[in-house]
C-alpha cells in the first residue's frame, strides 16, 4: 500500500489509555501508508508519559515495528481539527469524539477490544484485527472520489 488515501496527511488513533491499541494502530498504519502521512495516537483517559504495554511492544517487535519509545498522551492535549482523520478504537470513543465537535465524516471506527492485562496471544490477535480494519479503511478511502 504505497499510496496514501486521498486527502489524508495527518491521522490520529484514539483508544482509552494510549498504551496498547492506539500505539499499535499508529505503528501499523505508518507501515501501511509510508512516510508521506503523519500518524499519531492518544487516549481518552490516558495518563501522559506512560510507556506502551510490554506485550504491545513485544507484539509490534514480532512484526518488525518498534513502539518502545512511545509515551502516552491525553486526547485533551490535542486540537482534533488538526487531523484529517481520527480513528477511534471503539464505537463509544467515536461517539465521544463526534460530541467533541469533530465532523462525523472525519471519524472512523475500528471497534477492536482492549487487550490490556490479557495474554500475549490476545495482543497478537488485536494487532491482526487492527491491520485488517486499517486495510479495509484505507482501501475504502481510496475508492471514494476526491472532494472538491
Amino acid at each position: 500500500m504505497p499510496d496514501s488515501p486521498p486527502e489524508m496527511r495527518r491521522i490520529l488513533f484514539v483508544c482509552a489509555g494510549n498504551t496498547c491499541r492506539s500505539p499499535m494502530a499508529a505503528a501499523i498504519a505508518q507501515e501501511l501508508l509510508g512516510a508521506t502521512v503523519q500518524v499519531e495516537s492518544a487516549g481518552i483517559s490516558a495518563v501522559d508519559g506512560a510507556s506502551a504495554a510490554s506485550d504491545a511492544i513485544q507484539t509490534m517487535r514480532e512484526r518488525g515495528l518498534d513502539i518502545s519509545a512511545h509515551r502516552s498522551r491525553s486526547l485533551s492535549t490535542l486540537n482534533l481539527r488538526d487531523f484529517d482523520l481520527v480513528v477511534a478504537l471503539t464505537r463509544t470513543i467515536a461517539q465521544d469524539i463526534r460530541r467533541g465537535g469533530v465532523e462525523p465524516s472525519r471519524v472512523a471506527v475500528l471497534n477492536v477490544p482492549d487487550p490490556y492485562n490479557k495474554e500475549l496471544d490476545v495482543y497478537r490477535a488485536t494487532a491482526a484485527a487492527i491491520e485488517r480494519g486499517l486495510q479495509k479503511l484505507f482501501d475504502a478511502n481510496r475508492e471514494q472520489p476526491k472532494r472538491q
